[in-house]
């Protein structure tokens, strides 16, 4: 119990540590590594290719921490979001449990519509979640909500994911996403209130919205230390983030690479 204690610790602060970069792969369906051992995984770097901000027209290319804990497929920390099944049928079937995963913001720096504005800060979700798995597919839903105190909001996913090639030596899975963000969220991240509006920026309130997105992870192992991974998502915003005075692009890509030590 004390080594899981440690593990789940250890993966939580990763989470908020790095939410400005993962929060950005948040879209890409977790990618597993077998293994036969009560604690598994991977830790590694890679090269991110994003928006300078989600709805921004300029790109930038940064590092990114490729990291993949699992303890007895009950805690775990997948690329992005850290979490624990609470109850499950097996390898196969349904399985409840609680997640946080991290939401990237942005500074006024990060683009011309931004300028002058406060920034809006990263968070970290954090709620329930449900999943069913079957083979080599998995659905995925969950409901959460701010738990650092920025947009103060909630949000919901269902992530449907099928494992398209498995081998000894590859794995390829897609995924297909519908995000969902209330009112709160998404006057944080993409509204203008009346005091940061300008002649050529005006005040905006958006609704709630939902986003929709299509990912691929691959993973290749190289050999019994080593894997090699890459990424990719394309999201499309929802209307009401759309027509955001600061939003400059209606769409978006990640993508990402990099190399990993297995454990």
């Amino acid at each position: 119990m004390k080594r899981l204690i440690t593990v789940a610790g250890l993966m939580f602060a990763s989470t908020a540590a790095v939410a400005g970069s993962l929060g950005d792969v948040s879209d890409v369906p977790a990618t597993h590594v077998k293994s036969e051992k009560e604690l598994s995984g991977f830790l590694g770097l890679g090269a991110l290719w994003r928006p300078e901000y989600i709805g921004g027209d300029t790109t930038e290319t940064k590092p990114v921490p490729l990291i993949s804990v699992d303890y007895r497929d009950i805690v775990y920390f997948k690329l992005n979001r850290l979490g624990v099944w609470v109850w499950k049928q097996g390898q196969e079937g349904f399985r409840i449990g609680a997640v946080a995963q991290p939401r990237r913001g942005w500074r006024r720096n990060d683009g011309n519509r931004l300028s002058g504005m406060d920034t809006r800060g990263d968070s970290v979700e954090a709620g329930v979640n449900l999943a069913w798995r079957y083979d080599r597919f998995e659905a995925e839903g969950a409901y959460l909500t701010d738990v650092s105190d920025e947009s103060d909001g909630d949000s919901a996913y269902i992530k449907l994911r099928y494992t398209l090639m498995q081998s000894p030596k590859w794995n390829l899975a897609g995924q297909l996403g519908f995000e969902y963000l209330d009112d709160d969220v998404t006057d944080y991240y993409f509204g203008v209130p009346a005091d940061e509006a300008t002649p050529i920026r005006p005040a905006y309130s958006p609704d709630e919205e939902w986003n929709t997105s299509v990912s691929l992870v691959a993973t290749y192992i190289i050999n019994p230390s080593w894997l090699a991974m890459g990424g990719f998502s394309y999201t499309v915003l929802g209307d009401e983030l759309q027509d955001s005075p600061i939003v400059e692009e209606d769409d978006y890509a990640n993508v990402f690479a990099g190399v990993a030590w297995r454990f």
